[in-house]
């Protein structure tokens, strides 16, 4: 089990690795289309991105269930066009998959830190910062390939 959760911790320190490593790729050319009008200088586009990431990691805001771009925009004091802008560059998606990403890394060291008997995958849900289990089940599937249940059965037999 322990082996399992350090994997899991690891992995949850290499988003930020993933998200900065996606920052040096060549920018997508549709995105820059996208956003010609409000497209911002890249240095200050990568100072906006960094602040992104470095709040995110630090005041875990993704566990916030109803956290909005309007809201992230508001907190940060960036404007929402500006935001969305370096999320959809530098992170290559746009801004729900981008917090989803560290809901499901929490939901993932949640999992192997607990028993089944201790927390239930619902809690483990809501704690990460999904509203509904279905969207959750969705999410994780879709970035995990295993749904919640089988992906506890599968690390704590380890």
């Amino acid at each position: 089990q322990l082996a399992g959760a350090l994997k899991v911790i690891s992995k949850y320190e290499n988003v930020k690795k993933q998200i900065e490593a996606s920052m040096n790729r060549t920018r997508d050319n549709s995105l820059l289309f996208k956003y010609q009008k409000s497209r911002l200088p890249d240095e200050i586009a990568e100072k906006y991105f960094k602040k992104v990431v470095e709040y995110i990691e630090k005041e875990e805001a993704y566990k916030d269930m109803n956290l909005s771009l309007p809201d992230l925009s508001e907190q940060l004091g960036i404007a929402r066009n500006h935001l969305s802008y370096v999320i959809n560059v530098y992170a290559k998606m746009n801004f729900y998959d981008f917090i989803n990403t560290y809901r499901v890394k929490e939901a993932e060291r949640l999992l192997l830190e607990s028993e089944e008997d201790e927390i239930n995958i619902l809690e483990i849900a809501f704690n990460a910062g999904f509203n509904s289990k279905s969207t959750f089940n969705k999410v994780f599937k879709k970035q995990t390939g295993k749904t919640p249940s089988e992906y506890r059965k599968e690390h704590l037999k380890k």
